[in-house]
């Protein structure tokens, strides 16, 4: 970013485009040899938004680890914790009066 001069932008500029790829990459299958051994899943932590990588190991355990993630200007769920909390259903990115929000179905 600091290259190509964007630097200038405010932290919740810049945590609104992660915020973005973050939605456009929620829901993505992971696929090996045709069969879908995990995916890319939208997640609340603490006071981050995280993009989850799900994979489901040999022993079918399934592996959590954060592939982006960027500080949560944008919604509150309840009590939120080191735990992340997920969202397997869809999520829409709106932008109300400048603010972005996000809704969850």
């Amino acid at each position: 970013m600091v290259l190509h001069n964007f630097s200038c932008f405010k932290d919740e500029a810049l945590c609104g485009i992660v915020l973005c790829i973050i939605s456009l990459l929620h829901d993505v299958k992971i696929l090996h040899k045709k069969e879908q051994i995990g995916k890319l899943v939208f997640a609340i932590q603490n006071d981050q938004i995280v993009l989850l990588c799900i994979i489901r190991g040999k022993n079918k355990t399934d592996v959590l680890f954060p592939i982006i993630q960027g500080k949560n200007y944008f919604c509150k769920i309840g009590e939120q914790t080191n735990e992340p909390i997920l969202f397997n259903d869809g999520v829409k990115i709106k932008n109300v009066h400048n603010k972005l929000i996000v809704n969850f179905n």
